[in-house]
């Protein structure tokens, strides 16, 4: 479901914030939903399958064969955490390259009088180390992207469906850890 996606704003129900992004009634925009693709998927294969071979030795039994975990500490739980890393450069480079070659169609279609500008870029299917009431934690994101008060979520659509900006609101981060599916 990786896709670059053309669109027309719609209808916008908040103005000041459609504002504050650039957003306006009748743009055309451009959505990249795009991420390592096969390198990610491998990266989890190899270690999902490492992590259950090791599970025994830390004492950790799950429920389910399609869930596996080690200590975030452990040889194993730090290999992983920078193999994800990697997945995740590899991911924004990803975009970044998809991103110069939509610029350069953009610009042969249209011309070079008008220019297209980020909005935002975030990564989803990830873990990250972030800091809620004063303790560091590790928050994995599995189909769902953070969404700190104030900054834009995108919600992408499927054929058929619209896709949605929306923007993080305060509380989200109690209720949370910042995550919208």
């Amino acid at each position: 479901n990786h896709f670059v996606e053309v669109d027309r704003v719609d209808t916008i129900y908040d103005e000041q914030t459609a504002k504050e992004f650039g957003l306006f009634k009748d743009q055309i925009v451009i959505l990249i939903h795009c991420g390592s693709r096969g390198l990610g998927h491998q990266i989890a294969t190899d270690y999902i399958k490492r992590m259950l071979t090791a599970m025994p030795k830390y004492g950790i039994a799950l429920p389910d064969r399609q869930l596996a975990a080690c200590p975030f500490t452990s040889p194993e739980g730090q290999d992983y955490y920078k193999a994800m890393a990697a997945g995740a450069n590899f991911a924004w480079a990803n975009r970044q390259r998809i991103t110069w070659e939509v610029r350069k169609a953009w610009e042969h279609a249209i011309g070079k009088g008008e220019t297209l500008e980020l909005l935002y870029d975030v990564a989803h299917n990830i873990a990250k180390i972030e800091e809620y009431n004063g303790k560091k934690m590790v928050v994995h994101r599995k189909g769902a992207t953070r969404a700190f008060p104030g900054q834009p979520v995108i919600i992408p659509g499927s054929m058929g469906t619209h896709s949605f900006v929306m923007v993080g609101q305060e509380g989200s981060l109690e209720q949370s850890f910042a995550k919208q599916c």
